[in-house]
Order: C-alpha cells, then sequence, then structure tokens
C-alpha cells in the first residue's frame, strides 16, 4: 500500500508498506509508526484521493493514503495580507 507523508517542512514523502488489504486507517497509521515513518499521528488529516477518512475507515486495495498536516494560515488570507502588505509601502 501507498501512503503519500507531508513533513513538516510541508514536503511530500510517498512511503510503501506492506500491509495486508482491506485494512483501517489506523492499522495503517500504526504500520507508519512502527517502520519509524511517522512519530505521532495527532496533527495529521487522513484522505484518500482527496475525500477525508476517519481512523475506522476502510481502505481498499488501490488506494493511496494520504497524510497531510494544516497549513498555519489559509491561502486566502495568505494573499490578502501579502496585498495589504504592497499597498502599505
Amino acid at each position: 500500500m501507498q501512503c503519500t507523508v507531508m513533513q513538516s517542512n510541508y514536503v511530500l514523502r510517498l512511503i510503501e508498506i506492506d500491509i495486508a488489504l482491506p485494512c483501517r486507517v489506523v492499522d495503517a497509521l500504526s504500520a507508519l509508526k512502527t517502520n519509524g515513518c511517522i512519530e505521532n499521528d495527532q496533527s495529521y488529516t487522513y484522505s484518500v484521493y482527496g475525500r477525508r477518512m476517519a481512523l475506522n475507515d476502510v481502505l481498499q486495495c488501490g488506494d493511496r493514503l494520504d497524510l497531510v498536516i494544516p497549513l498555519p494560515v489559509s491561502p486566502v488570507e495568505r494573499r490578502r495580507a501579502l496585498a495589504l502588505k504592497r499597498k502599505n509601502r
């Protein structure tokens, strides 16, 4: 099974884990922790093909689990702040 993990510097890393499918998201997270791919799962949001997943949702063959961390500021807020900064020069 493939997993994409977003690191703290927002770089994505593709990881292949060996786990029997179908399995739950929590089982995949446990395998990632055991392999040392992630330290904790507290800060991640889980999705498959852009659809959010809960810890007890089942992963099927062909799914790629994406673990992403939230952005510190939304892109809209960031653009707005940059526009105000440029305006006030």
